[in-house]
């Protein structure tokens, strides 16, 4: 082990104490003045940019599944030919050796 952890905490404690007693530095806090009004419910709401974004994002989304559903199609498509061309003897982009077409004219 790399690590005495007892070491490793006393001297996480140290460091910590060290920093409470050197001003607290886990503890600044702005003043009263400098903080910004917790707005109400009347004063917040959503806008037109928001939801444009909002609409954005759904039609990325529809355009992302309309790809998706295309390319699971094609690979549906290939496989069901690499199937049909398996049950045939020859896989279909095989090279010509294995599907015994060696170049020989009749």
């Amino acid at each position: 082990m790399l690590l005495d952890l007892p070491l490793v905490h006393t001297v996480a404690t140290s460091i910590a104490d060290a920093a409470t007693a050197v001003g607290g530095l886990g503890s600044v806090q702005p003043a009263p003045g400098q903080l910004d009004p917790v707005p109400t419910d009347t004063e917040v709401k959503a806008g037109w940019t928001a939801l444009l974004i909002w609409l954005g994002m759904a039609l990325a989304v529809v355009l992302l599944a309309i790809s998706l559903v295309r390319h699971l199609r094609k690979t549906k498509l290939h496989f069901d030919a690499a199937d049909g061309a398996d049950a045939a003897g020859a896989a279909p982009d095989a090279p010509a050796e294995a599907r015994g077409d060696r170049g020989q004219s009749d």
